[in-house]
């Protein structure tokens, strides 16, 4: 037998969340980053979703808020030109993300910008704080949750407070709103989307190899189209950071990944998990987007998948080498050591040796929305583990991001 076992959250004070409105009510150029951390509230996540479309501040999700605005028709949420946004804004609200690497320890939000940090996390809510410009802060730092706005330092559950900045929003009797800022980041979001497109179309020149941009904007056409139930695996380096550019999860808690420090290996075992949660009903099947850096830790999962008839199709992008870490290695250290990997590795046999059903190897670009939807098909009909091992071309589309 079990229980649920309910966990404390600590609440911001109704003083506390008014003086958000207010700075709310006063900002030209808002935005709201959202993190992990607000997802863990499982039981309010669709709440969370509906009190940032009332809202209608600018958003950015990361990790597993990934999907929470599903294929909803008045989402706020942007995917692209976040580091844009983040230096024109005027107030910046971060929700259950800490100031990492991935917002350049909160130098990547403009100096004059006001801004609000909400973390659950007493030793995450400070993090790298120091090393945002001094004029950050109009005093000390403060943890507290009484009076913790003069330094824009939220001790809160990131989902609760989100929600209860939106029902007081909800009592005034004018909502604010920002329409030509909104309309900037729609313009700004559109331009990025069209040279996303543009570069998944282009050809490679290499004979045998699949553009890895066009292969995953592919897969989110068909999302789209009839994946509704699905859930998203991701485990790599540089094809799962290009897969976060142009893959949209299509609902609330459907993204999986290994978190902010990237550690491999979780593809198969976040796979089996999903399936298994998902049921014998369920009419879509996992996906795994493993690059092929990360598909030997647990490519033996396949087996298990076969034992307890769960359908998924796993795509590796096989480039043959460890990317994210060759790109900026061989720049730097002029070395490409310990970041090659095999020129042709056949994992799709090695799919099919641990009791993958069907496989496909993928090498031709006029071949990927077949593939894609045959795998689909396959995984569903046989109830069962597909694997493509997709042939990638060489890419720049991700040249400049943080490697190392």
């Amino acid at each position: 037998s079990h229980k649920m076992v309910e966990v404390a959250r600590p609440v911001a004070s109704p003083s506390v969340v008014a003086r958000v409105v207010k700075l709310l009510f006063k900002a030209k150029r808002p935005v709201i980053v959202v993190g992990s951390q607000a997802a863990q509230d499982v039981a309010h996540i669709g709440q969370l979703r509906e009190a940032l479309i009332l809202l209608q501040v600018p958003v950015w999700v990361s990790g597993m808020c990934r999907g929470l605005f599903g294929t909803s028709s008045n989402s706020p949420q942007m995917m692209h030109m976040r580091g844009a946004a983040l230096k024109d804004a005027d107030l910046v609200i971060v929700a259950g993300a800490p100031l990492d690497f991935r917002l350049n320890y909160g130098r990547s939000v403009s100096a004059k910008a006001t801004l609000v940090v909400c973390n659950s996390n007493n030793d995450l809510l400070k993090k790298n704080s120091d090393m945002r410009a001094a004029n950050q802060c109009e005093g000390p730092c403060q943890t507290s949750s009484d009076d913790p706005l003069n330094a824009r330092y939220l001790h809160a559950c990131p989902s609760r407070f989100l929600r209860d900045l939106a029902m007081v929003v909800t009592r005034k009797s004018r909502k604010p709103a920002w329409p030509e800022w909104t309309a900037t980041c729609r313009e700004r979001e559109a331009q990025r989307e069209k040279e996303i497109v543009a570069s998944g179309v282009q050809q490679s020149g290499q004979e045998d190899r699949v553009n890895p941009v066009g292969l995953l904007k592919a897969l989110d056409r068909l999302l789209q189209r009839c994946g509704a139930e699905a859930t998203i695996v991701a485990d790599g380096g540089d094809f799962v950071g290009t897969a976060s550019y142009c893959v949209r999860p299509v609902r609330a808690l459907g993204w999986l990944d290994p978190g902010v420090f990237g550690t491999l290996g979780v593809g198969g075992g976040f796979a089996v998990a999903a399936g298994v949660l998902a049921g014998d009903s369920t009419p879509e099947p996992v996906w795994i987007l493993w690059g092929d850096g990360s598909v030997g830790w647990s490519l033996a999962e396949f087996e298990t998948m076969k034992r307890h008839r769960i359908p998924c199709v796993a795509i590796v992008g096989n480039d043959g080498k460890w990317n994210q870490m060759y790109r900026d290695q061989v720049r730097l250290l002029k070395d490409p050591v310990a970041a090659v990997l095999g020129a042709h590795v056949n994992y799709h046999t090695a799919a099919e040796g641990f009791g993958g059903n069907v496989s496909f190897l993928l090498e031709r670009d006029a071949e990927v929305e077949d593939v894609l939807s045959m795998a689909r098909t396959a995984a569903l009909q046989c109830r069962g583990p597909v694997l493509i091992n997709a042939m990638l071309s060489s890419s720049d589309f991700r040249e400049g991001s943080l490697s190392l």
